[in-house]
């Protein structure tokens, strides 16, 4: 058994009506997400000299000395939670991970409506000085858009194939600032035969106006003894949003658990991304799409690893809840508490803004900075 690939060269290069090519796609990350929950995409029209500028300026950046890294450092950046982590410094249920990472996201100004407000999340990135890389902020936010846009397209086919009625696949509302709830209705239109009656952009309307967009730098450092070439650089866990777009280097490492519990290797492929859907998905599909546990560990005994994920979320005032008019999850959706790796039902629960449950999520990884971040 192996992760599916899928060709999304029929639907990269134009936004253009549903064809025979489109249908493909959504019927092959349909049964993919309905599956395994992982698949990797080809073809999806990312420039390869961005993605080499990228992982060349990463690596460059990790391999700056500690205190030339340590002027961006997570805690100077206040209540942005962006920056520099040391190895260690992230922790996975409880266990600190074996890499040290860059959090970025959207390069919001300090006069931006929300970090006026001091919205968790919300405000600049911190950016390293990169030598030899004059260009790395501008390849970064320039490769945020790039993967925004397969984003969409993964959408898009994933509102074509949904078991369930799409149009109430996402209940998701805007809140306003006098407290006024607005809902945002999908909209409807013809999908031809892999959809139930809604066009490929059905997510728009919700993604578009100002999606969540995290983008994560990770390095798994060379293991060096016996210990550290059997620790775990990120034990078993799943992705809390909707949806994560991974570039890995070729040094592999990641793995995935499959529904009969075997554990898959994800190798690397040249000029792909590893697509993998979060428990947020599985929440509003009441269990008929599934996140799958994975884990990472550095496979080489002479390199270290890079890791890339870019996580595509709701709106941060989203309100995210299963949705009501399934009735309930089918037999077969979301497994018991008992069969998860964390105990947890991601299902059932009150509505929540996406922004609280994401602010929780990263808190637990980061509680020292949360509770900082709480006397500011």
């Amino acid at each position: 058994m192996s992760l599916p690939v899928v060709d999304m060269s029929a639907v990269s290069a134009a936004r253009s009506e549903v064809d025979g090519g489109h249908a493909a796609v959504a019927r092959q990350i349909g049964a993919a997400c309905s599956d395994l929950g992982f698949f990797y995409i080809t073809g999806h029209g990312v420039d390869p000299d961005l993605i080499e500028r990228v992982v060349a300026g990463s690596t460059a950046f990790f391999a700056l000395p500690e205190a030339s890294k340590q002027a961006i450092a997570m805690e100077k950046s206040g209540r942005h939670w962006k920056g520099w982590f040391r190895l260690g410094g992230e922790l996975t249920s409880g266990q600190p991970d074996h890499k040290e990472g860059l959090y970025l996201g959207d390069e919001l100004g300090m006069d931006h409506p929300e970090v006026r407000k001091g919205t968790l999340m919300h405000g600049p990135n911190l950016w390293p000085e990169v030598p030899g890389f004059p260009t790395f902020k501008h390849d970064v936010l320039q490769y945020l858009d790039e993967l925004e846009r397969v984003a969409h397209l993964v959408l898009a086919a994933i509102a074509c194939v949904s078991p369930i009625d799409p149009a109430q696949l996402f209940v998701l509302h805007r809140l306003a600032t006098n407290g006024v709830v607005h809902v945002i209705k999908p909209r409807r239109g013809p999908c031809n035969s892999t959809s139930l009656g809604l066009p490929q952009n059905h997510f728009d309307a919700t993604f578009r106006p100002s999606p969540t967009r995290l983008l994560r730098l990770f390095q798994y450092p060379t293991p060096t003894d016996s210990e550290t070439r059997g620790r775990w650089g990120v034990g078993e866990h799943c992705d809390y949003g909707v949806l994560t777009i991974l570039l890995q280097d070729d040094v592999g490492g990641l793995e995935v658990r499959a529904r009969n519990g075997e554990w898959l290797s994800a190798k690397p492929i040249p000029n792909s991304f590893v697509v993998n859907i979060g428990d947020m998905l599985e929440r509003l599909s009441w269990g008929r799409y599934r996140a799958t546990p994975h884990r990472v560990r550095n496979s080489s005994d002479h390199r270290d690893r890079l890791s890339i994920p870019f996580f595509f979320d709701p709106c941060w005032d989203a309100i995210v809840e299963p949705i009501r008019e399934l009735g309930g999850a089918p037999s077969d959706a979301s497994p018991t508490p008992g069969d998860r790796w964390d105990g947890q039902d991601v299902v059932i629960g009150p509505p929540r803004a996406y922004g609280d449950i994401l602010t929780d999520r990263v808190a637990k990884v980061f509680p020292a900075l949360f509770q900082e971040s709480a006397r500011l």
